[in-house]
């Protein structure tokens, strides 16, 4: 997600194959392409009012929020522009077993009748637990069974897309991250905090807030750590 050339790091992924190398050729097109859509809505006139109302209410927060999507603009035009034309960059290579294994796992787990279990240990065993997290926020299941709650619903979702994002990012290097690129020109939060745009619904130092990065946490531990089981509800 920070490679300075996404399309050459997808490339080489797709060649090198083996566990895991498709599944992140396949996140970053797919953040590349998400991105370039964030691009366009930031160019387009017809959006201008809800940036500047955006900005407004973020104001105080970073104060600079203009130019900083102006200069994640211009990264994510030069980043991810090839891939407005690629499409082979999301296929994988034909005796590449370890993306079909990916494939079949991420469908897998978009069928409520299918094993969840099943489908997260063949992810965790490619170091890619965190992927499910798209799924995992809308069928949601934890062990922790005071946490599955209809008032949790929105903090555990939170929590979950917080958690993929800080097991996948590079820590050292997490301002190139294209996600933080993308949710800036999106919501104009533009702090350098992939939390301040995830919690923004809970001000700093509220209850909820603290309890969500907790949650956060917990999750990217179990990412981290291939923790599958943490997941599965107990029967």
């Amino acid at each position: 997600m920070t490679s300075p050339n996404p399309l050459a790091f997808v490339t080489q992924m797709r060649q090198q194959g083996g566990p895991g190398a498709y599944a992140m050729a396949e996140q970053v097109t797919y953040q590349c392409r998400e991105a370039l859509q964030a691009l366009q809505r930031y160019t387009d006139p017809a959006y201008a009012s809800l940036r500047a109302s955006q900005r407004a209410r973020n104001v105080g927060r970073e104060g600079h929020a203009e130019s900083l999507q102006a200069m994640s603009a211009q990264k994510i035009e030069a980043r991810c522009r090839p891939f407005a034309d690629d499409l082979e960059s999301d296929q994988p290579k034909s005796d590449d077993s370890s993306a079909k294994a990916y494939q079949e796992a991420m469908q897998l787990l978009l069928d409520p009748s299918k094993d969840l279990a099943t489908s997260l240990k063949a992810l965790a065993e490619q170091g890619q637990l965190q992927s499910a997290a798209v799924v995992l926020r809308s069928r949601y299941r934890f062990r922790d069974d005071e946490l599955n709650t209809p008032e949790n619903r929105d903090l555990l979702a939170r929590a979950m897309t917080l958690a993929a994002f800080n097991a996948s990012t590079d820590q050292q290097n997490q301002s190139e991250d294209l996600r933080l690129m993308t949710s800036c020109l999106y919501s104009s939060v533009c702090d350098g905090s992939y939390a301040s745009e995830v919690l923004e619904r809970w001000p700093e130092g509220s209850p909820q807030r603290a309890k969500a990065q907790a949650v956060a946490e917990q999750f990217q531990r179990a990412f981290e750590t291939g923790d599958y089981a943490a997941f599965v509800r107990k029967r």
